[in-house]
C-alpha cells in the first residue's frame, strides 16, 4: 500500500530535534564532540567521543571523524534504535517528540492515516524550581488512546536560557515544589510525599504541602542525596499508591530520609482500590479534615535497621554504587553497580530474589535472581543482562555478594510458577503477572507470580468491577451475538473458568470448548470480542499450525485460568503430528497428567503439567472420540448472522471495557463462592437437571460445568440487584435447555453418547461402500440370519487392508485401529453378535456362486442405529437377501 508524501516541513521539524537526541543518548566531551551512534565501528565503543554536529547544517546533521559515519536524526535512530526504513523512523521520532504528521496528496495537505495514532496530547506541564523559584526543568504529561485504552507517558526538558532542551540528565535535580516545601519545613508543617506530580498538585489544592520526584521510584535512587538535602528536619508523611510499585517507592523514600527527617509516617489511605492514589481518594469523598485525622492518629513509622553497607563480608563490602574487595591491602571495585533487593520469592524449587540494578546513573532495571545465578560468573552476568554494567570479581566473591543482598531483604513472598487460582493455607487466592487477590478479593503482596513462567497473561487485576448501570448497557446483548445454544455454551464455559480450580479440587474435571463453522461465520469474532475481553487477555491466541511441542506444553502449563486458544485448526493442513500433539495436551489438561519433555542440551527431562483448558477454533473440528467427550462443541454458520446478532456483536465489541469489568466482577464472585457450594450446584445439575437422553458421563459433566458458569453470571446480576432473566430477555430454563440441546445435536450428533472409534470406523466403511470401494456380497452383506436378526456381516479379512489405506489417503481424522485391536474392541460392544464367525462370501463379482468361508464380524443393525451410527448404505433394507 502506497503512502502519501510526507511534507518537507514535517521532516524538518523532526530533524530540528537532533541536538535533543544527542543529549539523551550520547556522552559529550569538553570539545563539544559526542559519542558516535555507530558504536559497532569503534573497538572501545567510542569512549573518547569522535562525532560532532556538522557546522553550517543548522544543527540537523552529524558526522563521526573516526569511522566516517554520518547522517541526520533518522540515521542516528537507525544506529541507536535499530529502526529500518524511513517511514518507521518518522513514526518513531514523531511520536517521541509529539509532532503531527501531515502528508501531501494531489496538492493538498492531510493527516496521514498511517500516523494518526502517533500523536500524544500534552495534558499538563510540571515545573521544577530551585530555592529562589527559578525553573530548572519541566515534566510534560502526555496522554493518548491506544486500542480503546487510555495511556500516558512523561517527557522531560531542561530550561536553557529562554529555550528548552530534551532530557534532564545534566540538570540539578530537586524535589517538586521545592520553595513551598522549604517554607513548610520552616513552619514545622507536614510535608506530604506522594508518587507523581498530579498527586502533589492535589495535596496543594487542599492547602497542604505536597511534593514528589520526577519519574517516581525509577529516578529516585540516583539522585536521592540531592532530594534528601532539601528535607532535613522535615515532618514527612508518605502516601503510597495502592500497588506494589507505590509501596516500593514509599520504602525507597523512607530509607533515604530516615536519618535526616524530624519524623516519618507512612499512611495507607483507606478504601483504595488496586492502583488508586490520593487523587482517587479525594474524588471518592476524602477531605482535608479526614486526611489530617489519619495523620494525627498514625504512629511514627518504625524503621528497621539493616546491616550497614560498609560492613565487610569476607573481603567484600558495598559502598555507594559499587561492590569492593580488599586485595593486597588495597580497595578494588569489582563492579560498577549494586543490587537493591525488594523481596524474596520462595517457591517449591529455587529461591529467588527480586531487586533493582543501581548504578551512578540511577536504576537501570529490575531483575529476578535465582540462587544458582551466584554459582558462577557467567550465570551472574546473564542474570544482570545489561551493557551498562561490569563485574570482574571471582566465583567466591559472588557468595559474599549474595549474603550482603540477603541481609538487606526483610520482605518474603510466596512464589508461584503459573497464574490463576491457588489454594494456600486452606484459602483461595488469585495470582497473575500483575499482582494477587486474597479470598476476599483484596490486593495482597504475600504471593507473587514469577515472571519467567508467564505465557498466558491477563490484566484482569487492573480492572474495576462492573456497576449496575454498566451491566444494564451490555446485558441485552450477552446472549444474542449468535443463536442461543451457541451463546449460552460460550458464556457458560467462560464464566465457569472462574470456578474451574474449585471443581478440580473436588476431583471434577473441566472441559474444553470446540468452536467450528464455515469461514466468516463468526468464530473468530466470538473469541476476539467476547471470550478474550471477559478474561482480560492481553495475548495468547495461537495459530494451531505454528505450535511446537515444547512451546505448546509450556504455554498450557503457565495458567490454570486463562485457556489455551488455538485458531485455524485444520487437520489436513497442520498434519497428523500436530493433531496428535494438540490432542495430547487436551487429554493431559483434562485428566491432570504430566507431560515429560526431553531437553537435550541439559541432558535431562523437563516436566510439564498442562493446566489450561483448550479452546479449539477452526472450520474442521477435532475428531478424536476421547477429546470430543472432554469438550463442549458449538457450530457457527453464516445463516445465524441476522440483523439482531450482528447488532449485538457490534454492541459488545464497542463495549469491550465493560466486558473487562464483567470479568473482574466474575473473578471476585468466583473467589468468594465456597467450594462446598460449587460442588453442590454441580452435583445437583449432573444428577437432576440433565435429561436422560444424554448418558455419557463426560458430556453430562461438561454441561454441568457450563450451567455452573451461568449460575456464577447470575450471581453477578443478583449482587447488583438485577434480574438476569429480565435484563437478557432469556429465562434460565431456556438457557439451560439450549446448552443441553447444543450438546445433544452438535456434540453427540443426536445420539445418547459419543461415537467410539469402532463406530467411527463403521461410518467410514459405509462411505467406502457408497463409493463402490467396498463390494456387497464380497466385502460385506446385510441379512436376516437363522435366528431372525437383521445383521451386518463384515468380511474384514478381505477388505481391512484396503480400509486402512483408504483412511490414510483420504486424511481421515479418527483413529484407525489394527485389525487385531478392531476385533478385540468390537467383541466387547453390545451390538456385536459375533466377531470371528465363519461366513461364506463370494470371491469374484462376476461369479457370485464362487464362494469361500472367511472369519467375519456379525453385528446387530438395529442396535447400531440406536446409537445413531450411519450404516444406512450397507444396511439398505431393499438389498437384504
Amino acid at each position: 500500500m502506497m503512502m502519501n508524501k510526507i511534507t518537507k516541513s514535517c521532516i524538518s521539524e523532526i530533524q530540528d530535534h537532533l541536538r535533543d537526541y544527542v543529549l539523551e543518548h550520547s556522552s559529550k566531551s569538553e570539545n563539544r564532540k559526542f559519542t558516535c551512534f555507530n558504536k559497532s565501528a569503534h573497538s572501545h565503543k567510542d569512549e573518547d567521543p569522535s562525532a560532532a554536529i556538522v557546522p553550517g547544517s543548522s544543527g540537523r546533521f552529524w558526522i563521526c571523524f573516526s569511522c566516517g559515519a554520518k547522517g541526520d536524526i533518522f540515521k542516528a535512530a537507525q544506529y541507536k534504535e535499530g529502526i529500518e526504513g524511513f517511514y518507521n523512523g518518522v513514526k518513531f521520532l514523531s511520536e517521541k517528540y509529539n509532532i503531527k504528521i501531515a502528508t501531501e496528496h494531489q496538492g493538498t495537505f492531510v493527516e496521514d492515516d498511517n500516523f494518526k495514532n502517533c500523536h500524544k496530547d500534552i495534558v499538563a506541564n510540571y515545573y521544577y524550581e530551585d530555592e529562589q523559584g527559578n525553573t530548572l526543568y519541566k515534566i510534560c504529561r502526555r496522554e493518548w488512546m491506544d486500542n480503546g485504552k487510555r495511556k500516558k507517558d512523561f517527557m522531560a526538558y531542561t530550561k536553557d536560557n529562554s529555550s528548552w532542551s530534551f532530557g534532564i540528565k545534566s540538570a540539578r535535580h530537586v524535589i517538586y515544589k521545592l520553595p513551598e516545601v522549604l517554607k513548610g519545613i520552616e513552619k514545622d508543617e507536614n510535608i506530604f510525599f506522594v508518587e507523581g506530580e498530579k498527586c502533589a498538585d492535589k495535596i496543594s489544592k487542599l492547602g497542604l504541602v505536597g511534593t514528589t520526584t520526577a519519574f517516581g521510584a525509577r529516578g529516585f535512587s540516583a539522585y536521592s542525596g540531592d532530594y534528601v538535602s532539601s528535607l532535613v528536619g522535615a515532618n514527612i508523611v508518605i502516601l503510597p499508591d495502592n500497588d506494589e510499585s507505590g509501596r516500593a517507592y514509599a520504602k525507597e523514600v523512607l530509607n533515604a530520609v530516615k536519618n535526616k527527617a524530624k519524623s516519618i509516617k507512612i499512611i495507607e489511605l483507606p478504601d483504595l482500590k488496586l492502583k488508586e492514589d490520593i487523587v482517587d481518594w479525594i474524588e471518592n469523598g476524602g477531605t482535608v479534615e479526614k486526611l489530617i485525622t489519619l495523620v494525627k492518629g498514625a504512629e511514627e513509622t518504625f524503621i528497621e535497621e539493616c546491616r550497614p553497607r560498609s560492613k565487610i563480608v569476607g573481603n567484600i563490602f558495598e559502598d555507594e554504587f559499587c561492590y569492593y574487595k580488599y586485595h593486597k591491602e588495597q580497595k578494588v571495585n569489582i563492579s560498577n553497580f549494586i543490587i537493591n533487593p525488594k523481596y524474596y520469592i520462595e517457591n517449591e524449587g529455587d529461591t529467588q530474589i527480586t531487586g533493582d540494578i543501581v548504578t551512578e546513573d540511577g536504576v537501570i532495571g529490575e531483575r529476578i535472581f535465582k540462587s544458582s545465578d551466584f554459582d558462577d560468573v557467567i550465570s551472574f552476568r546473564k542474570a544482570i543482562n545489561s551493557f551498562k554494567t561490569f563485574y570482574i570479581g571471582r566465583i567466591e566473591d559472588l557468595q559474599y555478594i549474595r549474603f550482603i543482598i540477603s541481609n538487606k531483604t526483610c520482605d518474603i513472598r510466596k512464589g508461584v510458577t503459573f497464574s490463576g487460582f491457588h489454594r494456600l493455607n486452606n484459602k483461595w487466592c488469585f495470582v497473575s503477572e500483575g499482582g494477587a487477590l486474597d479470598s476476599e478479593g483484596k490486593s495482597t503482596l504475600d504471593i507473587v507470580m514469577q515472571n519467567q513462567y508467564a505465557e498466558l497473561n491477563t490484566n484482569i487485576l487492573d480492572k474495576e468491577a462492573i456497576t449496575r448501570e454498566e451491566l444494564l448497557l451490555i446485558a441485552p446483548y450477552l446472549f444474542k451475538f449468535s443463536i442461543l445454544k451457541n451463546t449460552a455454551a460460550i458464556l457458560g464455559y467462560v464464566c465457569g473458568l472462574f470456578l474451574k480450580e474449585k471443581l478440580k479440587n473436588n476431583k471434577i474435571q473441566y472441559n474444553h470448548l470446540l468452536i467450528e463453522g464455515e469461514s466468516s461465520s463468526g468464530k473468530s469474532s466470538a473469541v476476539k470480542y467476547i471470550i478474550t475481553p471477559i478474561l482480560c487477555m492481553e495475548d495468547g491466541i495461537l495459530n494451531a499450525a505454528q505450535c511446537t511441542d515444547f512451546a505448546l506444553n509450556k504455554t498450557a502449563s503457565s495458567s490454570n485460568f486463562i485457556p489455551l486458544i488455538l485458531e485455524e485448526y485444520k487437520p489436513h493442513i497442520i498434519g497428523k503430528y500436530k493433531v496428535d500433539l494438540i490432542s495430547g495436551v487436551m487429554r493431559n489438561s483434562y485428566d491432570n497428567y504430566k507431560g515429560i519433555k526431553g531437553v537435550a542440551t541439559l541432558d535431562k527431562n523437563r516436566c510439564f503439567i498442562p493446566r489450561a483448558s483448550v479452546i479449539l477454533s477452526g472450520e474442521v473440528g477435532i475428531e478424536e472420540t476421547a477429546n470430543v467427550g472432554r469438550s463442549l462443541r458449538v457450530i457457527f454458520a453464516t445463516s445465524y448472522f441476522d440483523q439482531e446478532t450482528k447488532e449485538s456483536l457490534e454492541k459488545l465489541k464497542e463495549n469491550s471495557i465493560l466486558l473487562n469489568k464483567l470479568g473482574a466482577s466474575l473473578l471476585k464472585e468466583g473467589l468468594k463462592m465456597e467450594e462446598k457450594k460449587v460442588k453442590e450446584i454441580h452435583s445437583a445439575t449432573f444428577e437432576k437437571m440433565i435429561g436422560d437422553n444424554i448418558k455419557n458421563d463426560r458430556v453430562r459433566n461438561s454441561i454441568s460445568n457450563c450451567i455452573l458458569g451461568i449460575v456464577l453470571l447470575k450471581k453477578v446480576f443478583h449482587d447488583l440487584a438485577l434480574n438476569m432473566e429480565e435484563c437478557t430477555d432469556h429465562s434460565i430454563k431456556d438457557i439451560i435447555s439450549s446448552i443441553e440441546k447444543g450438546a445433544y445435536e452438535d456434540l453427540l450428533d443426536g445420539g445418547s453418547s459419543n461415537k467410539t472409534v469402532i463406530e467411527q470406523n463403521f461410518e467410514t466403511m459405509n462411505r467406502m461402500a457408497a463409493n463402490n470401494e467396498l463390494l456387497r456380497n464380497i466385502d460385506y452383506d446385510a441379512v436376516l440370519d437363522l435366528e431372525g436378526d437383521f445383521v451386518l456381516r463384515l468380511n474384514y479379512t478381505s477388505f481391512y487392508d484396503r480400509f486402512v489405506k483408504y483412511c490414510r489417503e483420504h486424511n481421515v481424522t479418527h483413529e484407525v485401529l489394527p485389525l487385531s485391536s478392531f476385533k478385540k474392541q468390537l467383541s466387547n460392544m453390545q451390538y456385536c453378535k459375533f466377531y470371528n464367525k465363519p461366513v461364506n462370501f463370494s470371491v469374484r463379482l462376476e461369479n457370485p456362486k464362487d464362494k469361500k468361508t472367511f472369519r467375519s464380524a456379525v453385528v446387530y443393525i438395529g442396535k447400531l442405529r440406536e446409537k445413531n451410527v450411519d450404516i444406512d448404505f450397507m444396511a439398505d433394507d431393499n438389498m437384504v437377501e
